[in-house]
């Protein structure tokens, strides 16, 4: 049974996640990597990463290309 993950954790795993990545990343791909470590988001994982894009956190758009969500950060600098 994977590891049921606090709001703030999931945020930080999300955000460290994200921001390794030299690409945005589908729900899929991010769903994918969070359970391949035995956790799971608190909520389902699109509803979990629109919750983070209304609150300024990351930035998703609905991509024809990928047939769904893809998400990034906006790198500062």
């Amino acid at each position: 049974m994977p590891e049921q993950l606090t709001e703030s954790d999931a945020e930080k795993l999300i955000i460290d996640l994200l921001s390794k990545a030299d690409e945005p990343l589908t729900t899929r791909e991010i769903e994918k990597t969070v359970q391949g470590q035995g956790k799971q988001c608190p909520d389902s994982a699109v509803r979990f990463l629109t919750k983070m894009r209304y609150k300024g956190m990351i930035k998703g758009e609905l991509s024809m290309d990928h047939k769904g969500w893809i998400w990034w950060i906006e790198n500062e600098g």
